[in-house]
């Protein structure tokens, strides 16, 4: 589940966005993982027999890559619709228990909310309740997709696959902000990375020390669900890799970001132009380029990356 807004308990982990994504339903079937949670073929795993349909917001029916695509527009009618981009988050969200309550298991449903975008707009029967208090005009936004996904749990544990499912909620990528640290090229892509799962098998907590990205959470998923089978994956697991071995990668304005150990490197395709202990100089005001050791073995790993 993918949303601009935050949510959220169970394992977290403070993630850098690469880039903004598009979002649809997505299901899947496959046979039971071993430990029996809802989950099916994710990205680059390698099974002939599977089949996935995907449902969104769009108008156009697509097939490639061996599964099939369907798109429907305004899934919670045109009264639903808000006017710019998609459902509004509320009745959108309510669609998708419907729409999961018909899938066989095991699946798996990827959901993108979209509440949270510019015009940064509420419905207007919520427009007395989520009001613009000061702040950033998305903070409302905010607090109606965060009203949206409480509503989406209530109603999602009254079903009978809810306790073997595993929730993932992240951002696709930040948005209006007001501390120093979100307008930093570091802090544009810092987004939550959330791992929920109701039965109690991933306890509480926060993942504090580790630096995590959008493609740690297929690894991290198939760690959560035994899956022993080859799969190809850029990122780590997140539960079982040692956090000086994590590290993100993006790409801002025709410069190449990658994070490792405390130092974020910054490279323009020839040459390292920045680089700084982000951990403790979380405002990049110290650029040490050109003066640490480890700078050879970082442009090395991120040169490496580019050409992958």
């Amino acid at each position: 589940m993918a949303d601009d807004g935050n949510a959220g308990d169970q394992a977290a982990a403070h993630a850098h966005a690469p880039q903004p994504c598009h979002g649809i339903i997505r299901t899947g079937r496959r046979s039971k993982d071993r430990k029996g949670h809802n989950a099916a073929n994710a990205v680059g795993l390698n099974d002939p027999a599977h089949r996935e349909e995907d449902i969104g917001h769009g108008q156009k029916q697509h097939r490639g890559h061996g599964h099939q695509r369907q798109q429907h527009p305004k899934g919670g009618g045109d009264a639903d619709f808000d006017g710019m981009w998609a459902v509004w988050d509320e009745p959108y969200l309510q669609h998708v228990v419907r729409m999961v309550n018909g899938f066989k298991q095991p699946f798996v449903a990827s959901v993108f909310t979209a509440s949270s975008h510019h015009p940064f707009k509420v419905p207007e029967q919520y427009a007395a309740t989520f009001k613009d208090e000061g702040g950033q005009p998305i903070h409302k936004c905010v607090r109606y997709t965060d009203m949206a996904l409480r509503k989406f749990f209530e109603r999602a544990s009254k079903q009978p696959w809810f306790n073997n499912t595993i929730f993932v909620l992240v951002a696709d990528h930040t948005n209006q902000n007001e501390h120093a640290f979100y307008k930093t090229e570091q802090g544009l892509y810092s987004i939550p990375i959330i791992f929920y799962t109701p039965d109690g098998s991933i306890k509480p907590g926060m993942m504090k020390n580790v630096i995590a990205q959008q493609t740690d959470i297929t690894p991290t998923l198939m760690h959560i669900l035994g899956y022993d089978k080859p799969y190809v994956a850029f990122g780590c697991d997140l539960l079982s890799t040692p956090a000086e071995k994590t590290w993100a990668f993006n790409y801002n304005n025709g410069v190449y970001q990658y994070f490792k150990g405390d130092l974020m490197l910054q490279f323009d395709g020839t040459k390292s132009i920045a680089l700084y202990r982000f951990k403790t100089d979380p405002l990049l005001k110290q650029n040490l380029v050109g003066k640490l050791p480890e700078q050879a073995a970082l442009e090395h790993q991120l040169k490496a990356l580019i050409q992958q």
